[in-house]
Formats: C-alpha cells, sequence, structure tokens
C-alpha cells in the first residue's frame, strides 16, 4: 500500500514507504494526563466507520480502484471524489476542465491536433469525456465519465485495449453501469448496502476494492491522516514491524536518528494489528510519523480487508510561503489524537 505517500521530506517516513507499501500491549510512552479532543464527525470509509476531529475532509485526490475479476484478466474502473457536499464546484465545471485540459495536450494525428475525442452526455446527470490516452496512437482511450449524485460528484476512469473485448462501447457501457449504481448519502452510518467513498457509495458488482484515502484540515495544515485498505491481500508477511525491523541496518548506514514513542501490538476495528509511533527532527523542525496495520491472518475480503492508517504531523512545506512548518500539536495531543482515532475504527 501507499500508506506514506505524504511526508516525502522525512526520510523514516520515505523508508516505512517501502516497508508498510501495502488493549496497546507495546512498550515506551502512555497517556498519563488528561487532553481535551475536539469535537469528531463519522465517516464512512469502504465498509468502515472512523471518527475524525471535525474539521476534517477527505481529499479530491483520494482514490478508490474496483476490481472486476481476480484472476488474471480482471478489470479495474478507478473512482475519485471531486465534490463530496454542497454545490461547488459544478459538474459542468468539471466537465470543462477535463475537456480543456485535453485540448491542451498535442497529439500527432487526429486532425485537430489534441488528445480529446468526445464529449457526450449521457442523462442529465452523467458526463462522458473521451480522450486519445497516447499522443501517437488512435488506438488508445481514455474515458472519464463524471456523474453527479445528490450532492457529490464521482469522477469514474477507465482504459480501453485494441484486440480486447474492452472496446470504447464496452468500457463505456461499464463506467456507466458503475455510476447507475452509484448513489449519495449524508448519513455515513445508514448508508445500506454497497461501499462507501466520501458521500458516495458504490454497490457496483465489484470483486474488489483498494482504497487511498486522505484528510486533510485547514485549521491544522501539518497533521494529515491517511488511511489505505485492500481487499485483494490473500497472505502476509509477517506485519509491520517485522518489514520495519528488517529495514534498521539501512537507517543505521543513512545514519537517521529517531525515537519510537510506542511500539507494539493493537487492535483496529476489533482485529489484531500492530502499531509504530516515531519522532524525528528534519531541517530542525519536529516531525512525527505514526503508522498502525492489521495483521494479515487469512484471505482478505471486501469485509475484512488489510487497513493501514498513518498521521504525520509537523514538517510539512506551506505551499504559500515555502516555510517548513512547525507541529501544531503537542506531542501528548498527538497520541490522545491517535488513539481516539485508531480505536473508533468499526464495521458499519
Amino acid at each position: 500500500m501507499a500508506s506514506l505517500r505524504h511526508l516525502t521530506s522525512f526520510l523514516a517516513a520515505a523508508l516505512l514507504a517501502v516497508v508498510v507499501s501495502i488493549s496497546h500491549a507495546g512498550t515506551g510512552l502512555f497517556m498519563n494526563e488528561s487532553i481535551q479532543l475536539p469535537t469528531m464527525r463519522t465517516h464512512c470509509i469502504g465498509r468502515y466507520l472512523v471518527d475524525l476531529p471535525e474539521e476534517y475532509a477527505m481529499t479530491p485526490g483520494s482514490e478508490l480502484t474496483l476490481y472486476y475479476g481476480l484472476g488474471k484478466d480482471f478489470e479495474r474502473v478507478l473512482a475519485q471524489a471531486p465534490r463530496q457536499r454542497g454545490e461547488q464546484p459544478e459538474l459542468d465545471k468539471l466537465v470543462r476542465k477535463a475537456s480543456g485540459d485535453f485540448q491542451s495536450q498535442h497529439h500527432f494525428k487526429t486532425p485537430t491536433k489534441n488528445r480529446l475525442a468526445l464529449v457526450k452526455e449521457l442523462d442529465k446527470n452523467s458526463v462522458l469525456v473521451q480522450a486519445y490516452d497516447d499522443s501517437r496512437s488512435l488506438e488508445y482511450y481514455r474515458f472519464h465519465l463524471y456523474a453527479q449524485r445528490g450532492e457529490a460528484i464521482v469522477r469514474l476512469e477507465g482504459f480501453n485495449y485494441p484486440d480486447t473485448r474492452r472496446t470504447p462501447e464496452y468500457v463505456q457501457s461499464q463506467l456507466f453501469r458503475v455510476a447507475q449504481n452509484t448513489r449519495y448519502s449524508a448519513s455515513p452510518e445508514h448508508v445500506g448496502q454497497g461501499t462507501c467513498f466520501g458521500t458516495a457509495v458504490i454497490d457496483a458488482k465489484q470483486d474488489g476494492e483498494v482504497f487511498s484515502l486522505t484528510f486533510k484540515s485547514q485549521k491544522h495544515p501539518d497533521v494529515i491522516v491517511s488511511i489505505d485498505m485492500n481487499s485483494l491481500t490473500e497472505s502476509g508477511d509477517g506485519g509491520l514491524l517485522r518489514r520495519v525491523d528488517s529495514k534498521a541496518g539501512l537507517l543505521r548506514m543513512l545514519d537517521f536518528s529517531s525515537s519510537t514513542l510506542r511500539r507494539g501490538k493493537l487492535l483496529i476495528a476489533g482485529r489484531a494489528g500492530e502499531e509504530l509511533l516515531d519522532t524525528g527532527k528534519e531541517r530542525g523542525k519536529v516531525q512525527r510519523y505514526f503508522v498502525a496495520e492489521t495483521l494479515v491472518t487469512e484471505p482478505s475480503n471486501m469485509n475484512r480487508p488489510v487497513i493501514a492508517i498513518n498521521m504525520s504531523v509537523g514538517g510539512l512545506q506551506d505551499k504559500k510561503n515555502g516555510a517548513y512548518l512547525d507541529p501544531s500539536l503537542s506531542e501528548k495531543e498527538t497520541l490522545a489524537w491517535w488513539d481516539a482515532i485508531i480505536s473508533s475504527i468499526r464495521m458499519r
């Protein structure tokens, strides 16, 4: 998993990205003082619920990949959620931007000399944008289907492959079928059948699901929560801590030093898991990186995926002025947030 993709400047996080890519009983620091937690809001993630500080929202770049067929001939549909609530951005604005982006990209063989192939309204709430996927080929297409469902808008992406059944007509039909089986749910606790992706609920007879979700806040721009879930994992590799320990030599070679606040076993949604909570410094700024992951004790499925969650605090670069951010949470606050988030994960 790409669980640790957000803290690229933090060397320990970059190394953990390699090893994690998929009742506390550990040793180290534990909370002894009461910390006032922020008001929490429930989010629906796949077939689970999690509570996060109320100002946190899933980013538009979060992804859900739907799998059809679990053998060598599997197919994928990639979903993003450019809108979860409210009226902005509008559907037609998203379509115009997507088509404009493709029109700005050169193609060597089309009469228009750009990659946009067509824009087609499938119904009043669903619009297909079709573009050439390769700047030198007229056979490979990329499809973006924008579907508005209540306050939510999802973008579904697919590709055709020449000399296979995945003709342009097949891919368009597949994306439209997924869109038709997508609905809006304002209440995370009462979504019914299907899998949650933001405020969208998809129940399109998928065989597998892989989530890569990021949650951010304007109030705490340095605190990022990421959750990855994978229903396709069949067997484990010994778990998070074994993978981390196997990289200890590499850390020593790079002369990287950090301190571990806590490591050991824990429960995630009632399932056995492990956590590693580290702190260090980069560019003079304190950075904390907390990660936890369920252990793989049996083949995963959509109701029992591998769950990996991480929280990074401090050290990120401010996009406005380029300055690196100090942690907006103290160490004790970070631990309190982490424990509250982890303990809130549950099946819905």
